[in-house]
């Protein structure tokens, strides 16, 4: 398995921490132990950069295109209504979306999903996450995304529970606050129930 981002500068953190430490011991307010500590600095501030990512893994990306489903039998991915009325294709699109929309091969579904993740669902995300003060992983961000994607940016706003939870930085009440989003219509959609509980144990991961 490749060494993710934060692995690596981790790694490289903890060997120059090592050599700061012998370097401070045995030869103590030399240039050469504040280059040491300058550099274990630097390794540190660039490993708490990486375990804070601002885009959703591909594991993420799986997670969402599954419990959007859309595929006929036919392979191709035609326009429907969804539970609540309204007209998507692919993995959950709906922007000009219509009853004649042209239908999408599964890789233009794929390749459609991935863009609203990084252009129009992630950015709103990695802001609230950034103003939470809260040290999020890559499956924090993935089950947000996937939250918000099914809901809407507006669910980070101060007028719903998630989106004051998140402002609070308290980051077990926002996970609990998710179940709470599992009605359509004004009744309780059983595929939403089933989404929350993996979106909040992702979260929580």
């Amino acid at each position: 398995m490749a060494e993710s981002a934060a692995q690596k500068w981790k790694r490289r953190y903890r060997r120059a921490l090592a050599q700061y430490k012998r370097e401070k011991r045995e030869h103590p307010g030399t240039h050469n132990t504040l280059l040491w500590r300058r550099k274990t600095q630097r390794y540190l501030r660039a490993y708490r950069k990486a375990q804070r990512p601002e885009k959703v893994s591909a594991a993420g990306a799986r997670f969402i295109a599954d419990f959007e489903g859309g595929q006929s039998s036919d392979g191709l991915f035609h326009p429907y209504l969804d539970p609540v009325g309204v007209w998507t294709i692919g993995y959950g699109h709906t922007q000009g979306v219509g009853g004649r929309t042209k239908p999408l091969t599964r890789a233009e579904a794929l390749a459609l999903l991935r863009r609203d993740l990084d252009e129009t669902y992630t950015p709103p995300v990695v802001r609230a996450l950034k103003a939470s003060g809260i040290a999020w992983t890559q499956p924090m961000l993935d089950a947000t995304v996937s939250f918000v994607y099914n809901l809407g940016p507006g669910v980070l706003g101060p007028s719903y529970t998630f989106g004051r939870r998140l402002r609070d930085g308290n980051r077990k009440g926002a996970a609990n606050s998710m179940l709470l989003y599992d009605k359509g219509g004004g009744r309780r959609l059983p595929g939403l129930t089933r989404r929350r509980r993996a979106e909040h144990k992702l979260f929580l991961k």
